[in-house]
């Protein structure tokens, strides 16, 4: 499990959730973003919400919606978002810090 790993759900609501946490934080839990697919959002703040393409499919990455989740919930990593690094943690520092 590594930072920006990209896990599929089976929630129902979200396809998707990537792991927002650093390697080098071991816990039980780990901070994800849950992933929307981008026809279902209705408004999205571009600086707060970066959009991800996966399997040529857009999804809107959800960082106000962090949510702390068991790592039994993750299972095998469906792909990562590591090209999308940049506009994840600016999404984050936007949401934390303001800018």
């Amino acid at each position: 499990m590594s930072q920006f790993d990209l896990y599929q759900t089976s929630s129902g609501e979200f396809d998707f959730v990537v792991e927002l946490q650093n390697d080098l934080v071991e816990t039980r839990t780990a901070v994800v973003a849950p992933l929307l697919r981008a026809d279902k959002v209705e408004r999205r703040v571009k600086k707060l919400m970066p959009l991800v393409s996966i399997d040529q499919m857009e999804y809107i990455v959800q960082i106000p919606n962090l949510a702390a989740v068991s790592r039994t919930f993750l299972k095998s990593p469906a792909g990562d978002l590591t090209s999308s690094r940049d506009e994840l943690l600016a999404a984050l520092d936007f949401l934390f810090v303001g800018f």
